[in-house]
């Protein structure tokens, strides 16, 4: 392990950017909290900008090295070492700022929310603010033949291996993200800003974001690639993007199953949402793309080793709600009366649903779908 937490400090880009951050807001008077502390780094660069007093919180091992590094380095005398998840941990007295990179290269994770939340409401003085403190949360369509086919390994075979059918393993892997690395890659469309996230007030980090593109360079979309840049002062930004210096945060690669030609000046609709349950926190995304007479959607709620033991517990505790795809459905079943013909039913689903769908055959290919199950 020490071996990766040596390799996140070689990250020279990623590290100066805090460190500028720091050397920028602390000063002689400031109380700092810094969430996942690991080896120390920016407690370090905290106690070096002269702040008066930092609280280091690791709920790992690894914090047993950075009070030797700290003591090494006489940096230890304004640092209180705190062997604790951040959840559990009371401090003293509030903080001016609360240091945290522990995210995903698409920011969220499971209990990311939680310990925001948590960490503001507890740790926070009025007007405080994190290190970075402002996220923006950006999208983009993808073409990546190497990442697809990392995913998709025997595709050649029909998912048939030693005589075995593994295809639920590759329909699991095609409802997850996964991380961008290794095989070149290339944007389609123009970044997509999903929303923008102040740390220091906002309790909702979810969102049902779509959008229309148009497609810059023909090509195979095999998924979208998501990532989040910062603010980390009102004049540092920092950038996660494809395009940018590489570093450890990197991006999230979402893969369609089936990938899609599209040509240049072609308009593609692309929809992601972060759903948060409200009983566990657990966060689940779901992703799609809509171009001509062609969708393809994957979900990580069909990606999850699910155990169906559950389902009773959780349908008595769960208000079932429909999502987008149910209120068309509903929508579509509701008009048709044995009165209107197709074509004014996918009149009045357009007018309902603008943003949903781009064209009327669109429509009319949803509504042929929906019939075949219930309409006689």
């Amino acid at each position: 392990m020490i071996k990766e937490y040596r390799e996140l400090l070689n990250d020279r880009r990623r590290i100066e950017a805090f460190k500028s951050a720091i050397d920028e807001l602390i000063r002689p008077d400031s109380v700092v909290a810094e969430i996942g502390t690991a080896l120390g780094t920016y407690s370090f660069f905290s106690a070096k900008a002269g702040a008066k007093t930092i609280y280091a919180i690791e709920m790992a091992p690894v914090i047993k090295i950075a009070k030797e590094i700290a003591k090494r380095n006489n940096l230890g005398e304004r640092i209180t070492f705190i062997h604790k998840k951040s959840t559990d941990v009371q401090l003293p007295d509030h903080v001016d700022f609360i240091i945290m990179e522990d995210y995903t290269p698409f920011f969220l994770n499971n209990e990311l929310p939680q310990i925001l939340r948590d960490a503001r409401k507890r740790f926070l003085k009025p007007g405080g603010k994190f290190i970075p403190n402002t996220i923006l949360l950006k999208i983009a369509t993808i073409e990546s033949k190497g990442l697809h086919n990392a995913l998709n390994l025997w595709k050649k075979e029909n998912d048939q291996l030693y005589r075995i059918d593994w295809s639920d393993t590759t329909r699991i892997l095609f409802n997850q993200p996964h991380y961008a690395e290794r095989y070149p890659t290339r944007l389609l469309t123009d970044e997509s800003l999903i929303r923008t996230i102040d740390l220091s007030m906002d309790d909702n980090f979810t969102f049902d974001f779509s959008t229309i593109q148009t497609v810059n360079n023909s090509g195979i979309i095999h998924g979208l690639i998501g990532w989040w840049d910062c603010w980390f002062t009102p004049t540092q930004f920092f950038s996660n993007a494809p395009s940018a210096p590489s570093n450890t945060w990197g991006q999230w690669f979402f893969p369609f199953r089936q990938p899609i030609q599209v040509a240049k000046g072609e308009k593609v609709k692309i929809n992601i949402a972060a759903i948060e349950s409200r009983k566990s926190n657990q966060l689940n995304f779901k992703w799609s793309m809509e171009t001509g007479s062609v969708r393809v959607e994957q979900n990580t709620f069909d990606g999850s080793l699910f155990d169906q033991k559950n389902l009773p517990r959780l349908a008595s505790l769960t208000a079932p709600v429909l999502n987008e795809e149910g209120e068309v459905i509903q929508f579509v079943l509701e008009n048709i009366d044995g009165k209107s013909s197709f074509e004014e039913v996918a009149e009045q689903v357009m007018k309902r649903f603008p943003e949903r769908f781009i064209t009327k055959e669109n429509v009319m290919i949803k509504l042929m779908e929906i019939s075949r199950h219930y309409v006689i």
